[in-house]
């Protein structure tokens, strides 16, 4: 297991924190005390964002990093729990949009556009 680093906003600044990639997605660790692994950029990730979470948790596991704790998202779209670790909901504010000129012919009011 390579340790790389990579570069992540931390508190408005740059900062290298260890990285690690498993199965095509970097997961890096931050914090000192409690070191929380997540995912980088997972609201950009097409597909799966944590296609096998075993496969994950072992490697983790096994990196000499050791992260506390292992955060990932499910897609907005999943209404179910995927796994059976602990979890946490979120709630996110969506609308429907068929296609710009709905969107902007029907649903917005005329002093937005």
């Amino acid at each position: 297991m390579n340790t790389t680093y990579s570069k992540t906003r931390i508190r408005g600044r740059d900062t290298p924190v260890p990285a690690i990639v498993i199965n095509d997605r970097r997961v890096i660790v931050t914090g000192r005390f409690l070191r929380t692994a997540c995912v980088k950029d997972e609201t950009c990730i097409e597909g799966e964002i944590v296609p096998d979470c075993d496969l994950f948790v072992s490697e983790l596991k096994r990196w000499k990093v050791r992260p506390d704790i292992f955060t990932f998202q499910q897609k907005v779209t999943e209404t179910r729990p995927r796994y059976p670790y602990k979890f946490e909901w979120e709630s996110f504010a969506m609308i429907p949009i068929t296609s710009y000129d709905d969107w902007i012919r029907k649903r917005v009011k005329a002093d937005v556009r």
